[in-house]
Formats: C-alpha cells, sequence, structure tokens
C-alpha cells in the first residue's frame, strides 16, 4: 500500500485481525501483536498456532524487535508487566529531554506529548493549567517563569512513573466521585490501588447548579466513564457529600428534578452510596479541581435540562409574577443568604446553619434553583413579603381548610406554610 493514504492503519488493523481471529490470548494493534498467557505451556501452544497462521499467510516477523517469553513488556506506548501499566520510560525519557516551547506550535506539541500519558497523572490538568492559557486565542506568547515551572513540575510527575493496576472482575469496586465549583473528578480503585484516573470541567449551566445536583452529576459522570467496569456488578460509591446517603434511598418522586433525572439514568446500575469525608478521598478530590478542559459531558446535561425547563414551563404563573418573586428573592438577606447555602453546599449539622435557615433543614434535600427561583421540588418557594398575598389567593373562593390546603400543597411552599394558613382561614371565617 502507498504511503499517506489515510485509511491506511485502518485497512492494515482490519488485515491483521482477520488473519490472526480465533486464536485466544492473541492481541493486536495496528502491526503489534502481543501474546498473553497464564503459563509457558499455554504460551508455546498459542505461539505455534500464530507462526502456522503466519507461515500460511505468507507473514513475516521482524526478529529484531521480538521481545520473547518477558515478564515486562513494551507494548503501544506502555510498558506492561505483572504489577500493572506503566508510561514507557522512552517516552518519559523524551518529554524529560524536551526544550522549552518558543512557541504556540511547539508548546502544542509538548501538551499532545503529555495528554498522552494524562492518565498517569492525577493532577495533571491542574498543573498545566498556566500552559494551556497562553494557546487562547486572545492571548499573546509571554513566557515567564510560572510557564517554565509547570514544564518542570510535568517532567517531575512524569519521572514518578505512576502505576496503574488491572482491573480484576473478581474483586470488589470501589468508585471515589468529588465535585467542586468548576470541575467534576472521580477514580475507581480496587483493594487501595488506582484502575483509571477521570476528570472534566463543569459546563456553564452546570457550574449554576446546587452542590448537591453536582455531587450527583459527578457520580453519573464516573459511571459513565468507567462503565464498563461498573455495569451489571455491586459497585460502592465514596462521596463527600452526606446528603446523597439519603437521596439514593427516597423515592425518585420526592427529589428535585435535576435530581430526579440523573437517579433515573444511574438505575441501570447497583450502586450504594456511603459518606466518607473529602480529606479521606484525596485522589477524586484533586481531579475534581484538576479537570481536564473541554472534555465532553456525561451525556446528562441537556437531559437534565429539559427537565428544568419542563417544571418551568408547567408553573401556574405568568412572567411578570415569576419576576415579581425573583425580586422579592433577591431584596430579603434570608432569601438571598438560602440561594447561596443551596449553591455552596448545606453545612454538616443543624447547628452550624444560620438561624433563620434552620427552618429548612428537614427539607434541604429537595431545596434547588431555577431561573432565579427556589423550589422545594415542584413546588415554589414564597419570599416572605409575599405570603400575606398568597394567602390571599389560596382563599380567594372561600374554599374551606381542607381544600385551601390541598390547594397550597400543589404549587407553594414555605415554613409553617399550612399553619398560618390554617390561621388565615380561621380569621376571615370569625
Amino acid at each position: 500500500m502507498p504511503f499517506g493514504i489515510s485509511s491506511a492503519s485502518e485497512v492494515l488493523q482490519k488485515r491483521n485481525e482477520a488473519t490472526f481471529a480465533g486464536i485466544e490470548g492473541v492481541h493486536i494493534i495496528a502491526d503489534d501483536l502481543i501474546i498473553a498467557a497464564k503459563d509457558d505451556k499455554e504460551h508455546d501452544l498459542i505461539l505455534h498456532k500464530v507462526l502456522q497462521r503466519a507461515r500460511e499467510k505468507n507473514i513475516r516477523f521482524n526478529q529484531k524487535k521480538l521481545q520473547f517469553k518477558t515478564s515486562e513488556v513494551s507494548y503501544m506506548g506502555n510498558v506492561i508487566s505483572a504489577k500493572g501499566l506503566q508510561a514507557c520510560p522512552k517516552k518519559i525519557e523524551a518529554i524529560c529531554n524536551m526544550p522549552l516551547p518558543t512557541d504556540k506550535t511547539s508548546l502544542q506539541r509538548l501538551l499532545g506529548m503529555i495528554r498522552y500519558l494524562a492518565q498517569f497523572i492525577p493532577n495533571e490538568s491542574s498543573i498545566t493549567a498556566p500552559l494551556r492559557s497562553l494557546l487562547k486565542k486572545d492571548s499573546h506568547w509571554h513566557w515567564n517563569h510560572e510557564h517554565s515551572n509547570a514544564v518542570q513540575q510535568i517532567k517531575d510527575a512524569i519521572a514518578q512513573r505512576t502505576m496503574l493496576h488491572f482491573f480484576d472482575v473478581s474483586k470488589p469496586v470501589l468508585i471515589q466521585t468529588d465535585a467542586s465549583q468548576s470541575g467534576l473528578g472521580s477514580c475507581i480503585l480496587q483493594e487501595g490501588r488506582p484502575i483509571a484516573f477521570a476528570s472534566r470541567a463543569l459546563t456553564p449551566a452546570e457550574e449554576n447548579y446546587s452542590q448537591i445536583e453536582k455531587e450527583l452529576l459527578a457520580i453519573c459522570f464516573s459511571c459513565a466513564k468507567f462503565h464498563q467496569y461498573a455495569y451489571g456488578r455491586k459497585v460502592e460509591v465514596h462521596s463527600d457529600h452526606r446528603p446523597l446517603e439519603t437521596i439514593f434511598k427516597k423515592p425518585l418522586a420526592k427529589a428535585a428534578p435535576r435530581l430526579q433525572r440523573m437517579l433515573l439514568q444511574l438505575q441501570r446500575y447497583d450502586l450504594n452510596v456511603t459518606y466518607v469525608p473529602g480529606k479521606l478521598m484525596y485522589i477524586a478530590d484533586t481531579l475534581s479541581r484538576a479537570y481536564i478542559e473541554g472534555d465532553p459531558a456525561c451525556g446528562a446535561a441537556e437531559d437534565v435540562e429539559v427537565m428544568v425547563h419542563q417544571l418551568l414551563d408547567s408553573l401556574p404563573m405568568t412572567q411578570a409574577k415569576r419576576q415579581q418573586f425573583r425580586d422579592a428573592i433577591s431584596d430579603d438577606p434570608t432569601m438571598c443568604r438560602l440561594m447561596k447555602t443551596v449553591s455552596e453546599g448545606w453545612p454538616k449539622s443543624r447547628k452550624s446553619l444560620h438561624s433563620n435557615l434552620q427552618s429548612f433543614w428537614n427539607v434541604r434535600d429537595q431545596i434547588h434553583e431555577a431561573d432565579g427561583l427556589l423550589f422545594n421540588g415542584d413546588r415554589v418557594l414564597v419570599p416572605p413579603t409575599l405570603r400575606t398575598e398568597m394567602l390571599s389567593l389560596i382563599h380567594e373562593s372561600h374554599l374551606g381548610v381542607l381544600k385551601c390546603k390541598a390547594r397550597a400543597k400543589e404549587a407553594l411552599f414555605w415554613p409553617n406554610m399550612l399553619s398560618e394558613l390554617l390561621a388565615s382561614v380561621k380569621s376571615v371565617q370569625h
């Protein structure tokens, strides 16, 4: 085949797979063929079949590149051994000896090489952040000490040769997840040893999620990223957000709309979510703050936003009334404090919560924000300045107590709403 044909590698892959098809223990990528066996006898049997097939198809192997009966082999840029997977020393040496970039093109070349080894560097995105900022369209090339230091940190991290261990289907699976204000991080472990790392940035819409929504999104991202490891088996999930333990035990209908959508996506997995303090999950915590810019979302974001829009469209209020609610929330210190708490996350105990917000403690898992409004599930939270008006509207048809309660519970919420409604109805009747 002539050089330069773009489909050449795919054709070669297909031909090689067809040539050695049916021989167990043989794995092919492009022109690299590896034989894996549990002992010498099995290895020799597989090798005999490979050589016989090669003789039939008139295929020759390069003797200089042959690695025969070795416990450690270099394969497709990685070193595979009984201990696990490591980066190839030649690639590490090449990066460590690379000169400092002099323009954007040479920087892209360096980052491309580093990105190939990112799976071995848990905090790769954090270290390379100053370098990636130079590649932005509106940035001018200005290399300084910060960039040189970042390159050196990467070289030092690569030189440590982090070991990724092989996945064992017979051992329990643990996924650690964490969400920061702008990123998601996750790692999959077996017996405390890392199998794979993953991280990504939050989209602008996801950055506005409440903390509990971000933490659940991190679990969705992890399960999608590690689907081949998690599907069809019991998986332990560690999160540093305690309310998630409760959310997974409650009926789906009790959750907020965004949480419902994500919980539905997780129904295919058998997960046991356990709270673990963030300081004990240093890998996931680091990755959530060292996320990979531009990595695609796990597919949940669009579906989640559709459900939120459906909630807003079904609200029995006009656009003018919605704006009135938004203005009342922004003008009320307690509502602003509640909005901030929902966004940043609730404290671990009720005592740590501001006294004005303690009445919301029992429903903290159901409160969420959408379009500048606060909701308890699918019921809009009424700011204090509008509660008297809402009580009047509920009772304007002079319904009885039970019907007024049912009407209020369909769309509205605030602490002690039913008791205030009862008092209001009784005062009118008298």
